[in-house]
């Protein structure tokens, strides 16, 4: 019977025993991943810090070389030249089934105060849109009644989108020295050519000019407010900056002016890349040519209104970087 009862006692003071394992066991399990949990955050507010800190350090060598940096002062087109005697500018309008700005941005640039025999229009019509089509030919034969020396391209396939289409303009350019560009919802002003031109002539080292966009739409939203905002600071601050210190400065696509030399000489614009924009400007910048930023020269333009349209822009704005960044190091 002694016996009996200690050998019950022993059984039970090894499950106690056992069960005490276990639960001690589970503790320090949960206190290693409790430990790696506090690991992993420390790493991860470490990296945040490293790049807010990386973002705080460019903002303020941008703004240091704003406000500090040599201003730039643009030339003036000089008014005793004779007509035939300024350069011969094309312009290019790209566009896909945008019904609401088609005419307007036609309608901008054949108004601009150039000399009309100086001044070569192609129309970039990509558009499946009927409505569309209609409203651009309807357009351009207006214009052209009127004396304006205005074309359409239109393509088959649409290999290459914007890039493509900008390609194979170039070679229709009728022996121009330069290239405008401007995005469809984009509104220079008349003088834009006047007050853009000149720099270019002035500095044979130039590859483009970039005028600062300005918006119709910016206090519509709490959206197109907060874009404002970031966009203002990229055009007023960042390319200014970068201007004045001579560093590298990508052109932003739409409103500016292009040495068809340079664009030729750099290789022209290539479709491998959904910012064919930054991939041109980084190859002329690399041949060793520079770019000039007009903060002075407005060109008015419309915020994307929605959010889709805004998630749409920046996606392609944070992609197109990387694909480029990929294409720098494979080469």
């Amino acid at each position: 019977m002694e016996d009996f009862e200690h050998s019950t006692c022993r059984n039970n003071y090894c499950n106690i025993s056992s069960q005490t394992v276990s639960v001690e066991i589970q503790k320090v399990s949960h206190i290693q991943k409790h430990d790696w949990l506090i690991y992993i955050l420390q790493k991860l507010f470490w990296i945040t810090t490293g790049f807010q800190s990386l973002i705080a350090l460019d903002r303020l060598l941008h703004l240091s070389l704003r406000l500090f940096g040599p201003k730039y002062n643009p030339p003036s087109m000089n008014p005793k030249l004779m007509a035939n005697n300024y350069p011969l500018v094309t312009v290019h309008l790209p566009m896909y089934n945008e019904t609401a700005f088609c005419q307007s941005i036609i309608d901008c640039v054949c108004n601009l105060d150039y000399p009309k025999n100086r001044l070569y229009v192609r129309v970039l019509d990509d558009s499946t849109d009927k409505r569309t089509i209609d409203l651009v030919n309807k357009s351009v034969k207006l214009w052209r009644r009127r004396g304006i020396q205005i074309d359409i391209q239109r393509r088959i396939l649409r290999h290459g989108f914007k890039a493509g289409s900008l390609n194979e303009a170039m070679l229709y350019t009728r022996g121009a020295e330069y290239v405008a560009i401007f995005d469809v919802d984009f509104l220079p002003e008349a003088d834009f050519l006047l007050r853009t031109i000149p720099s270019l002539i002035a500095n044979p080292d130039a590859a483009f000019v970039q005028t600062r966009w300005t918006f119709t739409n910016e206090k519509e939203s709490f959206l197109t407010r907060m874009q404002e905002i970031s966009l203002n600071y990229h055009h007023k601050c960042e390319q200014e900056a970068r201007c004045r210190a001579s560093f590298f400065m990508n052109f932003n696509g739409t409103a500016g002016v292009w040495r068809i030399s340079a664009i030729e000489q750099s290789g022209g614009w290539n479709t491998d890349t959904l910012v064919e924009d930054l991939d041109l400007s980084l190859r002329a910048y690399l041949n060793g040519w520079i770019s000039i930023y007009l903060s002075d020269v407005e060109c008015q333009n419309e915020l994307p209104p929605t959010f889709a349209a805004y998630l749409s822009q920046q996606h392609r704005w944070t992609t197109g970087p990387v694909q480029v960044l990929r294409k720098l190091i494979g080469q």
